[in-house]
């Protein structure tokens, strides 16, 4: 399976990464008035809400939280989400037009192959 390095010793794995990113778009555009918002917000609801369900329990809370936030720089770097603004040490994200079909993509790619499997 693919990792993201995120840090020497913290790693994720690709489809977990694919999973964040679609709730992230899906956040963005259900719960976000003008479908931005502060990415400390939407880390700490992912953890509390789907991503509970996926994360490796290995990881301390506290440790799970820097990998997302660390994530929302891959989230930038791959051009699904666009920073608007920077106050008080994070972001104000904007989900990219083409974020949600990357995200849905990846996960029709994952389901398809685990069916084929």
């Amino acid at each position: 399976m693919s990792t993201l390095d995120l840090h020497k010793n913290l790693v994720v794995e690709y489809n977990a990464y694919v999973h964040f990113a679609y709730y992230v778009g899906k956040y963005l555009i259900q719960k976000c008035e003008g479908e931005s918002c502060n990415e400390k917000t939407i880390v700490s609801w992912y953890l509390d809400n789907p991503g509970k369900f996926v994360n490796d329990n290995s990881y301390s809370y506290d440790k799970l939280k820097l990998i997302y936030e660390k994530l929302i720089d891959n989230l930038i770097n791959d051009g699904c989400v666009l920073v608007v603004s920077e106050e008080s040490g994070s972001r104000i994200i904007k989900r990219d037009p083409e974020f949600f079909v990357w995200a849905w993509k990846s996960l029709a790619k994952l389901h398809h192959h685990k069916l084929n499997s």
